[in-house]
């Protein structure tokens, strides 16, 4: 997911945003403006270890398909994955959830390359207080 299309979800001022990404390019770098709504200690994660801890403190995960949604589901951890059209297999097309992480709730791309759909159900689901739940 493009960098900037997470402005949507981060403008939400209900929560406290902490990233839990290590950006791998310049290109997944948070923009100055972002950083504003968002805490990141990524820097001062030497392990997965340090990352498991510090998702076990939060109340919900939003994350694509990457190994954070992978632990924060293996930690029972409750997780909202944005998943791209038609992606991997493990997440069984056209369906919310998955019989590996009984906590995670999925929110599938209804066509290739459109996340601000995506986004907007998840703003949604926010709205609603599903988080709490």
């Amino acid at each position: 997911m493009p960098v900037e299309k997470i402005d949507a979800l981060i403008s939400w001022p209900h929560a406290r945003w902490i990233s839990l990404q290590k950006p791998a390019s310049d290109a997944k770098t948070l923009q100055p403006r972002q950083r504003a709504h968002i805490v990141d200690w990524m820097n001062e994660m030497d392990d997965f270890a340090d990352t498991a801890a510090l998702v076990a403190s939060l109340d919900l995960v939003i994350c694509v398909d990457t190994s954070i949604a992978h632990l924060a589901g293996a930690l029972g951890k409750r997780v909202w994955l944005l998943n791209r059209h038609l992606g991997c297999w493990r997440w069984i097309h056209d369906r919310e959830d998955t019989p590996w992480y009984p906590t995670m709730r999925i929110f599938n791309q209804k066509e290739s390359g459109n996340w601000d759909e995506a986004l907007a159900r998840v703003l949604a689901a926010l709205e609603q207080g599903a988080w709490r739940s």
